[in-house]
């Protein structure tokens, strides 16, 4: 278990008053909302930069030590090598810029005296800052070691004094007491993290034996501070590796304020109170913790921050020296310091089980396959896309209901508890994110499968077969990236159909898509035809026109299952013309080919253009018909479509 204390024993320049006023106080003043901080004009790529200059670089797999310490008779505090010392302040040095302090030197004089420090706490097996003397240690091997642990206020020896157990690396004990999780020095919730990024801090000495660490941070409390106020997380942008949801955050005031302060968080539009606020000994700091709520909306306490989380802070209830009422209002937002890409997180709920327990993510399978369990509702968030504006959108396509409207932004899309299959999903990106990034996305559906990779609110699954999704896998690609996988067949539907009437038989059932209505081999001639777009995707009609024996082209096109033709006046069609309207134009060619007497199959034709034959008196006796993407490969030769004479 890590555990950590500190010791201050000297007083601050100016401490924070924290006081209720009386009714005798009041006046009238103004209220002054200081917001601006030089944390919050840093970007990502920036704090990405310095991460990168900072990182540690020694191989921790090997020793540590220029001199390996000896926590036995005879005492030795031994020294760190220059790699790890130079690790261990670019740590600090780190976290210090990320809320805008000045950065620190180490004190290599006193660099022994605390390496002193954590030789007797290894050899006391305990940290105190009051280390007890072994018996066997000399007097003046001790006075430096208990110095080590301990703090001072000397004239050019002013230092607090920082000590911990769990952590065998040193920049990893620096990095431990700025969170200050296992703080329990008496009156503080994250003292050692005041200690660590004091803003009058100018130098640093530490020491490791074992397990065993300490730090002292010397101060200049003659230095002029350049904000108007410090805070952990600062304002801006912050790496969410470096706070956990249960942590506590701080906030240093640089002016004498009085009252009784309050903080709100606001997080999604929603405000938070915040809770556990600590007035820190010795420091003109509160600590405090997000609302119980709040974390649990954002995890466990033990993770970190999510990636894209974006909170406002502000500190109320507190007035300056004037009495004016002074509000700090900043805005922190985590990012993922590794990473700069954004993702797409998903979850469905799966018939008979309910939504599932976590979100899957970038390509993740959600749902079931091999169990025959329909999905009935799916949410789809963006997560780490703080850089760019726009959302996710998505639709589903629901049992006895079709496409439901657009949701978006983890809103859920079909039902729960009415046993209603999802069929079929369109997904796409919005804003300056869409410009950046292709949305991929393939189903698994009932007995057709994995089907082939969407992207961009095309559509997957299937429509017309009452076939129902049973998982789904979604991922964000940079746009010009290849596909995940084969794009050919995402979706598979009945796009057209059509019935004809035929002489001797009547009406023929429903052909779709390229079948054949009709008779080939027996004479029979077509007399009417009805013609209709099935589960379409955009709107726009389906038209037809026939030219019928003795009577020619009929005057008007129909359209939408209307018949062209004649029934009970034994008039053969001789010639057929079917295009489509609306977007339904824009994005489909509509191809069609007749069986005509004596000429057989002829080829296909598109989009209006005559099919059949005239001045022959030849009879149509079958037809095919099919929709292809604007622009796509016609079925089929499209040689002698029409003849005419």
């Amino acid at each position: 278990m890590k555990k950590r204390i500190m010791i201050i024993i000297f007083v601050m320049f100016a401490l924070l008053s924290i006081v209720s006023f009386k009714q005798s106080y009041a006046v009238e003043s103004k209220e002054k909302v200081i917001s601006e901080h030089i944390s919050a004009t840093r970007t990502k790529a920036d704090i990405r930069k310095k991460y990168q200059q900072t990182k540690p670089t020694y191989n921790y797999n090997t020793s540590i030590y220029q001199v390996t310490p000896s926590w036995k008779n005879p005492y030795k505090e031994g020294s760190l090598k220059t790699q790890v010392i130079n690790d261990t302040l670019n740590t600090l040095n780190y976290n210090r810029w990320l809320i805008g302090v000045d950065e620190i030197t180490t004190n290599t004089s006193k660099m022994a005296r605390s390496q002193k420090g954590a030789v007797i706490s290894k050899a006391n097996n305990e940290i105190s800052h009051t280390p007890s003397k072994p018996s066997d240690m000399e007097e003046a091997f001790y006075k430096e070691a208990y110095d080590g642990c301990n703090a001072k206020w000397e004239n050019g020896d002013i230092y607090s004094g920082n000590v911990s157990y769990g952590d065998r690396k040193p920049y990893e004990a620096i990095r431990g007491f700025i969170s200050d999780i296992y703080n329990i020095s008496p009156g503080s919730a994250t003292g050692h993290r005041q200690s660590m990024l004091d803003p009058k801090a100018t130098q640093i000495s530490f020491g490791q034996c074992e397990e065993y660490s300490t730090a002292s941070i010397y101060f200049d409390y003659t230095k002029a501070l350049k904000e108007k106020y410090y805070a952990f997380p600062p304002a801006g942008y912050f790496p969410n590796s470096e706070m956990k949801i249960g942590e506590y955050w701080s906030f240093y005031f640089t002016e004498k304020v009085q009252g009784t302060p309050s903080v709100i968080f606001t997080y999604n539009g929603k405000q938070y109170k915040g809770e556990s606020l600590v007035k820190e000994n010795g420091y003109p700091v509160i600590s405090f913790k997000l609302p119980s709520e709040l974390r649990k909306l954002l995890g466990n306490d033990n993770s970190n921050v999510p990636s894209g989380t974006k909170i406002q802070v502000e500190i109320l209830g507190l007035k300056d020296e004037e009495f004016n009422n002074i509000k700090y209002k900043y805005n922190v937002t985590f990012f993922n310091i590794n990473s700069d890409k954004p993702n797409v997180n998903y979850c469905t709920h799966i018939q008979d089980i309910g939504w599932e327990g976590k979100y899957a993510k970038n390509g993740e399978t959600s749902g079931t396959s091999g169990k025959s369990l329909r999905l009935e509702g799916i949410k789809i968030k963006l997560n780490n896309n703080e850089e760019y504006s726009g959302e996710i959108e998505y639709q589903t396509h629901i049992q006895d209901i079709g496409w439901q409207d657009w949701k978006k932004n983890d809103a859920m899309s079909g039902t729960t508890g009415k046993s209603l299959r999802l069929e079929a999903i369109r997904i796409k990106l919005t804003g300056d994110i869409a410009n950046s990034y292709d949305v991929y996305y393939r189903v698994h559906c009932q007995n057709f499968g994995w089907l082939d990779w969407a992207k961009n609110g095309a559509p997957a699954g299937s429509a017309g077969y009452a076939y129902r999704l049973e998982a789904i896998e979604i991922k964000l690609v940079k746009k010009g990236e290849k596909a995940p996988g084969n794009t050919t067949k995402p979706y598979i539907q009945n796009y057209v159909s059509y019935q004809t009437h035929i002489q001797d038989i009547g009406w023929q059932g429903n052909a779709k898509d390229g079948a054949t209505s009709g008779t080939s081999g027996r004479s029979l001639r077509l007399e009417g035809i009805k013609i209709a777009l099935e589960n379409q995707l955009y709107e726009g009609n389906i038209e037809y026109q026939t030219h019928i024996q003795n009577l020619g082209w009929e005057k008007n096109f129909v359209k939408n299952g209307a018949m062209s033709g004649t029934t009970g006046k034994s008039l053969r069609l001789e010639a057929i013309r079917i295009r489509l309207t609306g977007t339904m134009a824009q994005k489909y060619d509509i191809y069609y080919r007749v069986h005509c007497q004596d000429f057989g199959w002829m080829g296909w034709t598109k989009n209006g253009a005559s099919a059949g034959s005239a001045g022959y008196s030849y009879r149509l006796e079958a037809i095919q018909i099919c929709l292809v993407e604007k622009g796509g490969k016609a079925p089929g030769s499209t040689a002698n479509s029409f003849r005419s004479k």
